[in-house]
C-alpha cells in the first residue's frame, strides 16, 4: 500500500515476469486456491468413501465366495456327491483338472461332462432341508 489507497500492494512474480502473473503482497492467501484445494480433497475423501464401501459390499465377498469354490473344487475327488447351480445332484466319477471338467453320474448308467465352475458345492441333504424349511417358513405375499 504504497501509494496510500486501501488496496492491496500488488506487484509481478518473479517467476512469472512478462507473462501478466500478478500476486498480493500483503501476506493474504488466496481465498479462491483454499476454496478449490477444500473442494478436491472433500471430493477425494467422498472418492475413497465411495470405494471403500464398494469393495466391503461388493469386491470382499465376491473374492470370498470365489475362494471358497476354489477350495471346494481343488477338495473334490471321485466319489463326492455333487450339486449343480442347476440343481442337479451327482456323483462325481473323474476329475480332469488341467481342463475343468468333470464326469458325474446324474443317474444309473447316465454320465456327463461337467465345467468345474458349475458346480456349488456337496451335496449335504441337512443343508439343503434347512433352507428348504427356512423358505416355508416366511410368509411373503406374492402380488401380481
Amino acid at each position: 500500500m504504497e501509494d496510500g489507497s486501501s488496496k492491496p500492494s500488488l506487484k509481478q512474480s518473479s517467476a512469472n515476469r512478462g507473462r501478466g502473473a500478478i500476486i498480493p503482497t500483503n501476506g493474504r492467501h488466496n481465498v479462491w486456491a483454499l476454496l478449490l484445494m477444500g473442494e478436491i480433497i472433500f471430493v477425494g475423501v467422498v472418492g475413497a468413501l465411495i470405494f471403500a464401501g464398494y469393495y466391503s459390499l461388493v469386491l470382499f465377498p465376491r473374492q470370498r465366495d470365489f475362494a471358497k469354490r476354489q477350495r471346494m473344487a481343488r477338495e473334490l475327488a471321485a466319489g463326492d456327491e455333487i450339486v449343480t447351480y442347476g440343481g442337479i445332484i451327482g456323483k462325481v466319477k473323474h476329475i480332469d483338472s488341467a481342463k475343468g471338467i468333470a464326469l458325474v453320474e446324474i443317474a444309473d448308467g447316465v454320465t456327463v461332462r461337467l465345467v468345474i465352475a458349475a458346480m456349488v458345492g456337496r451335496y449335504d441333504p441337512e443343508e439343503i432341508a434347512r433352507n428348504a424349511r427356512m423358505g416355508q417358513d416366511t410368509n411373503v405375499e406374492m402380488t401380481p
